[in-house]
């Protein structure tokens, strides 16, 4: 080997050597800084907690590190991490955690809690506080369904209430759906037994829908500032309807207590011994959806869902209360028993009719007849007129005059028969069908020869009327009447010369009958006085 060679070699050794020695040099150097960095963790603000729950730790550290951890450990020797999250960072020092103490950590042990950075790895000091863990208490009793009933009255019902039960000396804690914490119970005391009152709003909603509304809440309770679990409950809000079927013909009627929405009163009518429909035919409206009518007649306290059928045969009104009650009770609720709905069911009673106006009248007068009814108008009734066994053609009227009055002229004695009453509920009873009308022949010849036989004079009369009878014997006794055009004889003489005189001066002007009356004969004249 040549000399230059030789010299070659030695100065690659010699520069090897120095390269290790000065890695070996830098790697002592970065050891000795990391060495001198420190990471404190800090007094904790508690000594004691709950498995579960969350603790603030706070170190201070003299490098920077995004990778800082929270470990727990019972002997001081052995560390465990244990999640947290960075809630501030003051710099390049001052850094706080908050941290989860597992629901799996030991109960009544005694543990060290530090910080730690991982990037650089840097073991930090354990905090100087002993963290004992307390017992967790369990979860509360609560319903996971609450129901309740959507809010119809304006003053009243303004509340849903969640129920829970904790152990003695518990406190319950009320959490949204977003597990944000609320409030503590509204109802405390010395029992195990506690609620939450939910302030309800006003859904007065008149159409059905299932749920009305629905909302998550949670619930813990609190024993010796140790915190349960969250139990899940849901609040459903129910639709209830405001009052009880819509009647027919029904109209607004107020009630009590004040500032309650009115419930409704209706009315339909039936004819006397007419068929009757079932009250879910004509006597309301349908029911919503879930829902079937109860029906109670009044006063009595049987209840049924069967739809009743008014009687007819009665003359007596009907008062049926319906309500509103669901089918299936966890989809809705049933209306307020203050606001059931009423239907009274009237009975229209048959049409009667009773003819009336028997009478004697003189030939030419007018009759007047009359006609009484019951039941509803208007009436339509059917009468005839006959002369001895010959039935003359019937009339028909109809009227809602009660009664109703009409004028015949009959021309002789005549009979008049009420045939037939009818009104909205058909054909009715008809009472003293028959009325006779006597007319009196105004001037009736009943014997010739004595008409021939008397004179009267003077025709007309202001003061007194003269009869001579010829040829009347001196035996023979004759009556003489005057009688008005009422059928009242007003004077009356019995005579047996053939002169008389019979004074109208006391008598009102108008129209007289004079009868003559000789043994069994008659003659009768007309007579007008001025």
């Amino acid at each position: 080997m040549t000399p230059c060679l030789r010299w070659y070699g030695i100065a690659v050794q010699v520069r090897q050597c120095l390269c290790i020695n000065l890695l070996c040099f830098l790697i002592f150097v970065g050891s000795y800084v990391y060495a001198q960095e420190t990471l404190d963790t800090q007094p904790l603000g508690v000594t004691s907690v709950c498995a579960g729950a969350s603790i603030e730790v706070t170190a201070f550290r003299t490098f920077g590190s995004n990778t800082l951890s929270v470990e727990l450990s019972p002997d001081g020797i052995i560390y465990s991490e244990i999640p947290a999250s960075l809630v501030s960072a003051s710099g390049r020092y001052e850094v706080t955690y908050r941290a989860i103490i597992p629901t799996s950590t030991a109960i009544g042990t005694t543990y060290r809690v530090r910080v730690v950075s991982k990037n650089p790895p840097v073991t930090g000091n354990p905090s100087p506080t002993m963290l004992t863990i307390k017992a967790r208490p369990a979860p509360p009793t609560v319903d996971s369904l609450v129901l309740d009933c959507q809010r119809v009255l304006p003053s009243g019902d303004l509340i849903s209430i969640i129920s829970t039960t904790v152990v003695s000396g518990a406190e319950a804690m009320l959490y949204n759906v977003n597990q944000v914490f609320m409030r503590k119970s509204d109802v405390t005391n010395d029992t195990e037994d506690l609620a939450f009152y939910i302030p309800k709003p006003y859904l007065g909603s008149t159409n059905y829908s299932y749920p009305v509304k629905e909302t998550v809440f949670y619930v813990t309770q609190s024993v010796n500032e140790c915190e349960s679990e969250k139990v899940k409950t849901l609040l459903r809000i129910l639709y209830r309807p405001t009052t009880g079927p819509f009647p027919t013909n029904g109209k607004a009627h107020d009630i009590e207590p004040p500032n309650w929405p009115p419930t409704y009163y209706g009315t339909i009518a039936y004819c006397q011994n007419s068929q009757a429909d079932p009250l879910n035919v004509n006597g309301h409206i349908a029911p919503p959806q879930n829902y079937q009518v109860v029906y109670r007649l009044l006063p009595d306290t049987a209840r049924t869902t069967t739809p009743p059928i008014p009687k007819t045969n009665t003359l007596v009104s009907q008062t049926y209360e319906m309500a509103l009650v669901p089918i299936d009770p966890t989809r809705g609720c049933g209306n307020y028993g203050s606001l059931n709905t009423r239907l009274t069911v009237s009975i229209k009673p048959l049409a009667t009719a009773t003819l009336a106006g028997s009478q004697t009248l003189l030939e030419g007068q007018p009759a007047s007849l009359s006609v009484a009814f019951t039941g509803n108008s208007p009436w339509t009734f059917t009468y005839l007129d006959s002369t001895g066994t010959r039935l003359g053609n019937g009339t028909s009227v109809t009227t809602d005059a009660n009664p109703y009055l009409f004028r015949v002229s009959p021309k002789q004695t005549t009979n008049y028969k009420l045939t037939s009453v009818s009104n909205e509920c058909g054909e009715g009873v008809v009472t003293n069908r028959v009325v006779v009308v006597d007319v009196n022949p105004l001037l009736a010849i009943e014997d010739n020869a004595l008409d021939d036989a008397i004179e009267i004079y003077p025709i007309p009369v202001t003061a007194a009327v003269n009869v001579h009878i010829r040829d009347l014997p001196p035996t023979q006794t004759a009556i003489l009447e005057l009688i008005d055009l009422s059928g009242h004889t007003l004077n009356r003489q019995e005579i047996r010369q053939a002169e008389a005189s019979i004074p109208l001066d006391r008598y009102s002007p108008g129209t007289y009958i004079l009868q003559v009356q000789v043994g069994d004969r008659k003659a009768t004249r007309r007579i007008i006085k001025l």
